[in-house]
């Protein structure tokens, strides 16, 4: 078995893409799926080989098991948010002027949001996938002659 090497930034990266695996939005997981297998084509990977290298480490500590309370303070959607600052980032004309000023504050932070943070981002970001959806529903009704 050769050697994975990946420099941390790449790490990141398809460790946040494999985590938008689990997005409730098909589109998103299609897409982060295409960007992943795209990543590892690019850099002559296979899924069995990232696989292999992730069982031959050392066991995964694991941590206490969630309970029901924090199951309701994190919800998928805040566990990922560098996915919810992304659409935040990229939808920044449907955001009122304080929501810009609070993502362009979590942009230039170095490490992960506070819990109030992240659940105020995922808030924000559901809102701004929940628009995108509408307005894609309804372009799709008006193209084929229906309404709802």
């Amino acid at each position: 078995m050769r050697s994975l090497q990946l420099s941390p930034a790449n790490r990141d990266f398809l460790v946040k893409l494999c985590g938008m695996l689990g997005s409730e939005h098909d589109g998103e997981r299609a897409a982060a799926a295409l960007k992943a297998s795209n990543f590892l084509r690019e850099r002559t990977l296979t899924w069995n080989e990232v696989i292999q290298v992730l069982g031959a480490q050392e066991p995964i500590q694991h941590v206490r098991p969630a309970t029901a309370k924090d199951d309701a303070r994190r919800t998928v959607r805040s566990i990922d948010w560098r996915a919810d600052l992304a659409m935040c980032r990229n939808c920044r004309l449907s955001l009122t002027h304080v929501e810009r000023d609070f993502i362009d504050a979590l942009a230039q932070r170095r490490h992960r949001p506070s819990e109030s943070d992240a659940t105020k981002l995922a808030q924000m970001a559901t809102r701004l996938r929940t628009d995108y959806r509408r307005s894609w529903s309804g372009r799709a009704s008006a193209a084929d002659g229906t309404s709802h």
